[in-house]
């Protein structure tokens, strides 16, 4: 996923009712909201990751299908 860590609140945000901010990453980030292991497997060259801002990641047999959700 593209998504930072969460965000720390403003009093305004709490006022408003929300619960958790987030920032949507580029396709290049370097470091997600997914941790570390999860950045290193998609960066490889064997893995496939799909596309969009919630993505799959594949490898092996199926890893194209696996990208694909």
């Amino acid at each position: 996923m593209r998504f930072s860590h969460a965000i720390e609140l403003t009093e305004e945000d709490k006022n408003m009712g929300i619960t958790t901010k987030i920032k949507i990453l580029s396709e290049n980030a370097e470091r997600t909201g997914m941790g570390i292991i999860a950045g290193t497997f998609r960066r490889r060259a064997d893995v496939f990751t799909g596309e969009g801002v919630i993505r799959t990641s594949g490898w092996g047999k199926y890893a194209t299908e696996a990208s694909k959700g």
